[in-house]
């Protein structure tokens, strides 16, 4: 989709339809819709999201863009997929890489849900948050509260909202607290990996868990609680 914006509106040059999702087909396809519109030349900056495709140094997209217009442009990823690249090396530091679709923890978290008390959740603990980590912590709560209540976000992003206020102790004020069971957990959905991590660190009293994973899950979530906000916004 190639889109511009003429004050606060936002208005749509075109769609076009390709054949492949590759970086040749869709920098062509550009290409032709500002040539269509005769604006080659009033280009000044492309937004993207970080597919190879799009990306790729040689191949993607935006290379062949800059190429076609003999400049280069101002480079604007798509910041809920470049957060998104973060979490997953974060993800992959404390726990190692997974070698297959799943995540083995995750997987024998959503086996044992059926099990779990609902009603028994232990938010985190106060000596994970000392100095600016609670300053931070009281800012996140406030703005996690406030985006519940006025964003009226959907689906996974609620329930992130929601999971990281009652993680950081957030969630006690009338707050009616109902957790969603476990859903998809596929490399591809990229709140999976927050959404299951905090799910199993609120009731990690219930569940056996390795020394690792424990250790992993003591770092991670504060990350997703502290740092996931520039997903939501």
């Amino acid at each position: 989709m190639l889109s511009g914006t003429e004050s606060r509106n936002c208005w749509h040059l075109a769609v076009p339809k390709i054949g492949k999702g590759t970086g040749e087909e869709q920098a062509a396809a550009c290409l032709k819709v500002l040539d269509n519109w005769k604006i080659r030349d009033k280009i000044q900056g492309l937004v993207f999201d970080t597919t190879s495709s799009n990306t790729g140094i040689h191949q993607g997209a935006c290379v062949r863009i800059e190429e076609a217009l003999d400049r280069e442009l101002v480079n604007i990823a798509c910041r809920h997929h470049v957060m998104e690249v973060i979490l997953s090396h974060v993800f992959i530091t404390l726990f190692g890489a997974s070698g297959g679709p799943e995540v083995a923890l995750f997987k024998r978290f959503q086996k044992h849900w059926p099990y779990i008390s609902q009603t028994e959740y232990s938010p985190a603990k106060d000596d994970l948050f000392v100095g600016d980590m609670e300053i931070l912590r009281k800012e996140m709560v406030s703005f996690y509260s406030g985006a519940v209540g006025h964003q009226q976000p959907r689906e996974d992003y609620l329930e992130l909202l929601q999971l990281c206020l009652i993680f950081l102790g957030g969630g006690s004020d009338g707050m009616d607290i109902q957790f969603r069971a476990p859903g998809a957990m596929h490399h591809a959905c990229w709140m999976a990996k927050a959404i299951y991590a905090l799910k199993i660190v609120l009731f990690q009293d219930q569940l056996t868990l390795t020394v690792r994973e424990k250790r992993g899950l003591t770092d991670f979530c504060p990350f997703c609680g502290t740092r996931l906000w520039s997903f939501l916004a």
